[in-house]
């Protein structure tokens, strides 16, 4: 991506390079690397703007097919390792943590997107501790183990 396309991402660019990076067309279990570390990059630089970011992943996180699920998890959680602090905030937000968790309530839900979910709730839940302004993730960890959704 050229400089100049990449001083010109906006919130349809970033909508478009999230679709692509979450397609149902996806062979299960495959992913973009290098889209996904783009739209990290994006995000990062402030290129895309963190809370249209968060936004999108959460649209692809209610889609109805469970690999669009799978690789929205995935792609977020590549953004909260690679986006940047303003970036963890809007996925630490309510907004989206009781986005994941309204999802974990559905009943039929496919099992490994279940599970995708629990383990990144759990894996940030523990990696923003002792981040007042994260701890809504940890929050709802404790809710959920003591919940018995975590079977230990």
């Amino acid at each position: 991506m050229s400089a100049l396309s990449s001083w010109l991402w906006g919130t349809s660019q970033l909508d478009e390079a999230i679709d692509k990076a979450t397609s149902e067309f996806l062979p299960a279990g495959t992913e973009d690397i290098a889209l996904n570390l783009e739209i990290c990059d994006q995000i990062r630089s402030k290129s895309a703007p963190a809370k249209d970011a968060m936004r999108a992943l959460k649209r692809r996180l209610n889609h109805k097919n469970p690999n669009v699920q799978v690789l929205a998890l995935s792609l977020t959680d590549i953004c909260v390792k690679n986006g940047g602090d303003h970036f963890v905030a809007e996925i630490a937000s309510r907004e989206f943590i009781d986005n994941l968790v309204s999802i974990l309530k559905v009943s039929n839900l496919n099992h490994e997107v279940k599970n995708s979910i629990l383990r990144h709730i759990q894996n940030w839940g523990l990696a923003f501790e002792g981040k007042p302004s994260l701890s809504y993730v940890g929050t709802v960890y404790k809710t959920l183990l003591s919940e018995g959704m975590f079977h230990l």
